[in-house]
């Protein structure tokens, strides 16, 4: 449930911000591979399911952080290659 409110939130934030489409699918699915990864990391070290899930979310941080975070990469990113 965790994991499900937390990709719905980053979603929210990408429409928010206009990034639709193949990107905004991208960008989740590469989240939710990271948020994946995190859980069984925790997991494996004993932790349950479900606490790992929220750990992981907290550690990955606000969504509108992470879309901000992108979105400021990205944008380096393409100020960079017009300065070359």
């Amino acid at each position: 449930m965790q994991q499900h409110k937390f990709l719905a939130r980053v979603r929210k934030a990408l429409t928010k911000h206009g990034i639709i489409g193949t990107r905004a699918k991208a960008l989740l699915e590469e989240w939710n591979d990271h948020l994946e990864s995190e859980v069984e990391k925790l997991v494996a070290g004993g932790q349950d399911r479900e606490s790992s899930y929220q750990d992981a979310c907290k550690a990955l941080g606000e969504p509108e952080s992470l879309v901000d975070s992108c979105l400021l990469y990205t944008s380096d990113a393409a100020d960079d290659s017009l300065r070359v």
